[in-house]
């Protein structure tokens, strides 16, 4: 279980406890994407960003998953979505996800892929393709904190 409350928003990332994921390319190439971070907290309405390294991405989706739900699209580059924001930096090969104003719609599990992986979406590109899970980076849980209380069941083990 995990409590939550009502003014701030925590993001929390599966850490050194989640190993890094990899794709075959070819027979002697794999790419790899990697969670940069531990943990974010942050109050309600603050930006927050998520983000991710990789190797030999040539393009980069975040999808969100809420309870009892499973995960879908969110954005990919190259696509506007109000509220979010994908950047990519090519140099310092990193993808990073910023949500402008954190709300308590955004509380879900974020996650960080290398490819498209996800059911839901009627456009081809976004099929199910489970194979490509392996891809998938990061993987956190966004949640109100301080104030009023309610509970929630969590896939993730949880500090109070």
């Amino acid at each position: 279980m995990i409590h939550f409350h009502t003014n701030e928003l925590i993001l929390l990332f599966p850490g050194s406890s989640f190993p890094s994921f990899l794709i075959s390319v070819g027979e002697s190439h794999q790419q790899t994407i990697n969670s940069t971070q531990d943990g974010v907290q942050a109050l309600q309405g603050d930006s927050v960003t998520l983000s991710c390294q990789y190797s030999l991405a040539t393009n980069l989706f975040w999808y969100r998953q809420y309870p009892s739900s499973p995960p879908q699209f969110l954005i990919k580059e190259y696509m506007e979505v109000s509220g979010f924001t994908l950047k990519k930096d090519s140099k310092r090969q990193m993808v990073a996800l910023e949500i402008s104003v954190a709300a308590v719609t955004d509380s879900a599990l974020y996650y960080c892929a290398l490819q498209p992986t996800v059911t839901g979406n009627t456009d081809s590109q976004y099929k199910n393709l489970t194979r490509n899970w392996k891809s998938i980076c990061q993987y956190l849980k966004l949640w109100l904190r301080g104030g009023a209380s309610r509970e929630v069941n969590s896939h993730q083990e949880s500090s109070e």
